[in-house]
């Protein structure tokens, strides 16, 4: 079963998502101010992709934002087509 951890230091910080001990995907982010982030780099091993496991990254990055009250921007091409293409992050997603 794949695991999703947030750490973070200083300004930058990155969800890791591992299964079995194994990291397979990572979503990276920095942060603009006090109530920002920027998404800029989301990775899927390859011989993980298709599994829908971004999605996971980006959905925990999501709800993240959401409890703390925080917006998200992305200069990662996968987390800003998703964002600019699905309403349902409107709440979250603030364009660059």
């Amino acid at each position: 079963m794949a695991n999703i951890e947030r750490t973070e230091k200083e300004l930058n910080g990155r969800w890791t998502l591992t299964e079995d001990g194994e990291e397979i995907g990572k979503m990276q982010y920095y942060w603009l101010n006090e109530s920002k982030f920027n998404i800029f780099s989301t990775e899927v091993k390859k011989e993980f992709e298709d599994k829908g496991y971004a999605t996971d990254l980006l959905n925990t990055a999501v709800k993240y934002a959401r409890d703390h009250q925080k917006k998200i921007s992305a200069t990662c091409s996968f987390a800003k087509d998703v964002f600019e293409n699905d309403a349902s992050y409107n709440d979250v997603y603030e364009k660059n």
